[in-house]
């Protein structure tokens, strides 16, 4: 996959969200783009897991964050280095789980 192709994949995760007026609105378009999101990056290339974790942190869904990461892991993407420190990933500080994360993968 060209790196215009991932790029192009992550974008239309993002402007699916872009544009609504009110936060439930908002809400309804990131569930719908979340759970058609492996289906289209399928067909359309290769999205990290790493990416996917952090789309699903601003859903409110530690599950399905906490399993991408996992995933993200196991693939040993180098993502995982930015771990401490992306904030996007500011809520899940406080769970065990990201400390366990953290601690698997080596970091400070």
């Amino acid at each position: 996959m060209t790196r215009f192709g991932l790029f192009a994949s992550l974008a239309a995760l993002l402007v699916c969200t872009s544009f609504s007026k009110t936060p439930a609105q908002q809400n309804a378009e990131k569930q719908t783009c979340a759970n058609r999101s492996p289906t289209t990056v399928a067909a359309n290339g290769y999205l990290p897991a790493y990416e996917l974790g952090a789309y699903y942190v601003d859903l409110g869904e530690k599950e399905q964050t906490f399993r991408w990461l996992n995933t993200a892991y196991k693939e040993r993407n180098y993502d995982l280095l930015a771990l401490r420190t992306d904030f996007r990933l500011d809520p899940l500080r406080s769970d065990p789980r990201f400390s366990e994360l953290v601690r698997r993968i080596g970091l400070p």
